[in-house]
């Protein structure tokens, strides 16, 4: 098997060398607009029509995959971007809509240029650009994977630039048949970027060294992520369907080949996952769900392990079994997964003083290794309270509710602001309230109007702290509407 050439193999900071075979390799292109030259291990995507030549080097990477020989396999094609310089302008120029994003549904800057196989308005004005690389993604999709129906059924535009949200955390791309990711900005301009798992573990982690140009491209069954630690980034990001058809209709039927019949476990997986929502073309069944997760946990599938054991837990799909949930979770959390781990833990913290200690050990693991903002949030809490062998510690309690924080849980910040007033540090608490206010935390707005409205780490103001109050309220919070309601009663005024 061809290996990965390390000339894109960056050490991820503060984490161990993650061993991926490394090399050169060169592929026979088998399609007919293809051509191969052996020298050097050179492609050639030939010229056809529109279409210009692209020749380079193609280095190939793979990870292992649990329980089975096959590989977890992607490739690099470098400078394959075409047009490079026009998508850098177009990158520069375009206004990014912030759109939920499908691994946690957390704000991301994207601009969508084909959405279920259909060119979008943006699109279509920068058709002369995108046909370009689209028919080079397919030739090369088609070729790599023998799928000779396989298109480009979304494409889009992905920010990554301060000030925006510059993180993803380690997941599959369940939607996608294939992804390839075209790179636009020059390594140069940014610290970190994508990075490829060797396990379940986020640990395991290592940059991927894209130059502006090159093209990454990879099954479904890569765990990956991405971390922009300063300047930024852009991405054209395609996935593809193996069929104009299923793309079509929002299907993915591969999971039933590569999973159900050839038992791949990262199939096997994402089938439960689809029968499970009764989603892409998968009729909801929660005992057929139940059956993917097991044929997966079987082969140590650590994702597996832990949809077996929430299963378990609910009986849904099987009869329920606490136990065996505990269990399922344990080995998912050894095998590195950052949810096996919370679930066991959260789980046996409510066995006594022993299963807390044990608890708190995870949440640290959780929040220093897995840089998780939930097990950060635990962590926080048991040295807020002095439980699991801890002492009650507010100054640790802040520091990991900002950890937290600085992870994306805006909730944390909340409570960090809460400590502080604790500790009477008030000037740190309400810098801390207008932070997570100004990122859409609505508890936040009304523990402003709280301060406002008792001086604490602000001059007392009952003008200013029924605006906050009403900003609240408006969203949602009930103890903002009723201390709206009550300060207004009291001083007799509307704003």
């Amino acid at each position: 098997f061809c290996q990965f050439s390390s000339e894109y193999r960056t050490r991820r900071p503060g984490r161990g060398a993650m061993r991926i075979a490394l090399g050169l390799c060169s592929t026979v292109l088998g399609l007919p607009w293809y051509s191969f030259a052996k020298p050097n291990g050179t492609v050639t995507v030939a010229a056809q029509g529109e279409h210009a030549e692209w020749t380079g080097t193609q280095a190939r990477g793979k990870v292992a995959k649990p329980g089975v020989e096959k590989a977890r396999e992607f490739f690099v094609l470098p400078g394959a971007v075409p047009h490079l310089q026009e998508w850098q302008e177009v990158a520069k120029t375009t206004v990014f809509e912030e759109h939920a994003d499908e691994v946690d549904n957390k704000a991301a800057y994207e601009k969508y240029l084909i959405s279920r196989g259909k060119t979008t308005g943006e699109g279509k004005v920068l058709a002369k650009v995108l046909k370009p690389l689209v028919f080079r993604v397919e030739s090369v999709a088609r070729r790599e994977y023998s799928c000779a129906e396989c298109v480009v059924c979304h494409a889009y535009l992905r920010s990554y630039q301060p000030g925006e949200r510059r993180d993803n955390p380690p997941h599959f791309d369940m939607e996608a048949y294939a992804t390839f990711v075209a790179s636009l900005s020059p390594a140069s301009n940014f610290t970190g970027g994508i990075y490829i798992q060797q396990n379940a573990s986020r640990a395991s982690g290592e940059y991927l060294a894209l130059q502006a140009g090159d093209i990454l491209g990879h099954r479904y069954d890569l765990s990956h992520g991405v971390e922009v630690m300063d300047g930024g980034r852009f991405t054209i990001i395609l996935w593809l369907s193996n069929s104009p058809g299923a793309c079509a209709e929002g299907h993915s039927p591969w999971y039933v080949e590569e999973g159900v019949v050839h038992k791949d476990p990262d199939a096997l997986w994402n089938a439960g996952l689809l029968f499970k929502r009764g989603a892409a073309g998968f009729s909801q069944s929660h005992e057929k769900a139940a059956q993917m997760f097991k044929s997966a946990a079987d082969l140590g599938h650590a994702q597996a392990l832990n949809n077996l054991g929430l299963a378990y837990s609910e009986g849904d799909g099987v009869p329920r079994s606490p136990e065996e949930a505990l269990m399922l979770w344990k080995k998912s959390a050894n095998l590195g997964y950052v949810q096996g781990m919370l679930n066991y833990a959260s789980t046996i913290e409510r066995a006594g003083e022993d299963g807390a200690k044990t608890a708190v050990e995870w949440y640290t693991i959780a929040a220093e290794r897995e840089r998780s903002p939930t097990g950060a949030r635990y962590l926080a809490e048991a040295y807020t309270v002095g439980k699991g062998g801890l002492r009650q510690d507010y100054e640790e309690g802040v520091k990991w509710f900002l950890r937290a924080g600085d992870l994306g849980d805006t909730k944390s910040l909340v409570k960090a602001a809460l400590l502080y007033q604790a500790l009477n540090r008030y000037a740190e608490s309400i810098r801390l309230l207008s932070r997570a206010s100004k990122l859409g935390e609505v508890d936040a707005l009304y523990e402003v109007g709280r301060a406002y409205e008792r001086g604490l780490g602000v001059s007392a103001d009952i003008v200013k702290a029924m605006k906050y109050y009403g900003m609240a309220a408006k969203s949602g919070h009930e103890q903002a509407l009723q201390r709206y309601k009550e300060v207004k009663e009291q001083v007799g005024q509307e704003l």
